[in-house]
């Protein structure tokens, strides 16, 4: 399939949706977050973190060995990247 060249203003149009995209994802990673709860994990079990965000409560599962060496505990300040790679649905 042969490559068709892009316009100025496309190029132009992608680079400002990136760097939009970027702006956005650079401001959510600076934001810090508190923790609400550390449930640490024992016997090769893994934690669990809550942290409080703006939108309400995130659960996030992680290695007992990571919240050791970070030495976290509840009330810490951390950053969070949030990744969705999948939707989990709930009946009410």
């Amino acid at each position: 399939m042969p490559t068709v060249p892009l316009s100025v203003r496309a190029l132009t149009c992608l680079r400002q949706r990136f760097s939009s995209a970027m702006r956005q994802r650079q401001a959510a990673c600076h934001s810090l977050f508190a923790l609400r709860t550390v449930m640490q994990g024992y016997y090769g079990r893994p934690s669990e973190l809550v942290i409080r965000t703006a939108a309400g409560d995130v659960t996030s599962i992680t290695t007992t060995g990571s919240v050791k060496r970070m030495n976290l505990k509840q009330g810490d300040k951390v950053f969070a990247i949030i990744k969705a790679t999948e939707v989990s649905v709930e009946k009410e």
